[in-house]
């Protein structure tokens, strides 16, 4: 093989990686904004459910028929306007993964074509394994937060469970149900750890 023609497979090589690592980067970032989004959206919840108990409580009675369906109307239509606002926002990601995921294959293609004995062929396969040794690492550290959750609950559901048992003269069943209940929760939690 020529070495232009060899140039050109990895400056080919080169642009489909810088694609990819823009619409990582871009997907990250659409994520990240959407947990924002989320956040922002359950404190707005909130504040529109407790807004709309003010209206139906505080209102309702006091309040002209005007008021207290304008009221309820406004309520009603901030909960649809962020339900549709994170319907959008899920679309952007779906979309901007199958983007993703398209750019990777382009760009193993790209890597695929060039040819086994070069050493940029040696680089690109180091390259694509420190990308694995990555996606392992990140892996690990998912299902370690999910361990550490689960000895978390395992934990604090045995400390509380002690504590409710020792409060409990034998007299009330809120008390022997929240004890259960909670016995269950760390037991299983138990063994879904191991």
């Amino acid at each position: 093989m020529t070495t232009e023609r060899e140039q050109r497979l990895q400056e080919n090589y080169r642009r489909k990686v810088n694609e990819f690592d823009q619409l990582e980067a871009d997907l990250r970032g659409a994520r990240a904004f959407q947990r924002i989004f989320l956040l922002s959206m359950i404190g707005a919840i909130a504040l529109a459910f407790l807004l709309g108990y003010t209206v139906i409580v505080g209102l309702w009675n006091t309040q002209p028929l005007f008021a207290r369906y304008v009221g309820l109307a406004i309520v009603t239509a901030l909960w649809a306007t962020m339900g549709r606002l994170l319907w959008i926002g899920r679309k952007k990601i779906v979309t901007k993964s199958g983007e993703l995921r398209n750019a990777l294959q382009d760009r193993q293609t790209a890597a695929a074509q060039l040819p086994l004995d070069s050493p940029s062929s040696l680089r690109i396969y180091r390259e694509a394994s420190l990308e694995i040794i990555d996606q392992y690492r990140r892996g690990a550290n998912r299902n370690r937060r999910v361990h550490n959750f689960f000895q978390v609950i395992i934990i604090t559901g045995s400390i509380v469970t002690s504590s409710l048992s020792a409060m409990n003269d034998g007299n009330s069943a809120i008390l022997r149900f929240g004890t259960a209940f909670l016995s269950g929760l760390v037991g299983i939690s138990a063994g879904v750890t191991g």
